[in-house]
């Protein structure tokens, strides 16, 4: 793998999304296919699908209760989203119309803290809950494939872009290797590695890169870990600390790592932390590349679109300091030249 990449730079401006939600942002993510799309949840119930380009809501939605995840379909044709109540919604992006998945008795037991897609498998969907289970799902007949226990509650995951293996961040600094088989005679989630995070606290956001073998970690502490799936990469894990602060007696302050996102065509990453700046890295050569001023409060999610032009950030406070008076949730898209 080459060691030179290109370098890209914020611009120096960046521009507001109209009709932010009203309370909390909980998660952005861009469609994969389309590079105008970006799909945001949020504490306030909703969903939200803008056109960055046009700076508009094509569709909106709501749940009954707050929203924690979603994403879009592999095609573009629905919105997924998971709540506080463990319910899945898959939303139609052309008709409007709006579902819950699966019966009242597969539902997850507590809240669903991340979603994601499978590339290869256009009708399957993966839920990770904080009642210590996965679960997949199959749109295409409305049922709940597989519940696997981890025993742990899940707090990120993401799958890797071959779609042939999804890691999940838990409870007690743990990390699970699921892999993801296509033999319709064997359960499709099989747990292959569960392995320390390496970190001394407790994982905020997990991202797969562009290789399948790589991902990184980011915690409580203000420290990133990347690692690697492979077993005879291991000797090339490394750790480093970000999104800390020094005064001038010398008095650190760690902020917590709330989101990664990687570019979808450099070998590069984007962090954002409870210090309100959001910062690229070289991963390749462990070098930062360029970072933000400090925004008003949490950066809470960032998300590259497909063309890795746009980067969409929430600057939306995360609760790290319990509760407070804070400036009013915004989402921001920057432009990288």
């Amino acid at each position: 793998m080459s060691s030179t990449i290109i370098n890209p730079k914020y611009s120096t401006d960046h521009f507001d999304l109209k009709d932010p939600p009203k309370d909390g942002i909980s998660s952005l993510n861009f469609s994969s296919h389309n590079a105008d799309l970006l799909l945001v949840t949020s504490w306030d119930n909703s969903v939200r699908v803008y056109n960055v380009t046009l700076n508009t809501i094509v569709s909106k939605y709501e749940h009954s209760k707050s929203v924690l995840s979603g994403c879009f379909s592999v095609n573009d044709q629905y919105c997924f989203s998971g709540d506080l109540d463990g319910k899945l919604m898959k939303y139609n992006l052309k008709t409007g119309d709006k579902s819950f998945v699966g019966q009242v008795s597969d539902f997850h037991k507590s809240a669903i803290k991340c979603i994601s897609v499978v590339p290869n498998q256009p009708n399957w969907v993966i839920t990770g809950s904080w009642d210590n289970t996965l679960k997949l799902w199959d749109i295409s007949n409305n049922a709940c494939l597989q519940t696997l226990d981890l025993e742990k509650k899940v707090y990120c995951m993401d799958i890797t872009p071959d779609g042939t293996k999804l890691l999940v961040g838990t409870q007690d600094l743990l990390v699970f290797i699921v892999t993801l088989r296509q033999d319709p005679q064997r359960s499709p989630l099989k747990i292959t590695t569960r392995q320390n995070t390496g970190l001394k606290h407790q994982t905020r956001c997990i991202k797969c890169f562009r290789d399948s073998n790589t991902f990184a970690i980011g915690s409580l502490e203000g420290r990133i870990a990347v690692k690697h799936i492979q077993q005879g990469d291991m000797q090339n894990n490394y750790a480093f600390k970000c999104h800390r602060t020094k005064t001038s007696q010398q008095v650190e302050t760690l902020y917590p790592i709330n989101t990664i996102a990687a570019h979808p065509k450099y070998e590069i990453f984007a962090t954002g932390g409870c210090d309100g700046t959001i910062a690229l890295w070289d991963r390749i050569n462990k070098k930062k590349l360029n970072s933000t001023s400090p925004f008003e409060t949490s950066i809470a999610a960032i998300s590259f679109n497909c063309t890795g032009n746009y980067l969409a950030f929430a600057v939306s406070y995360t609760w790290e300091m319990g509760n407070q008076s804070h400036p009013a949730d915004r989402i921001c898209i920057k432009k990288l030249v």
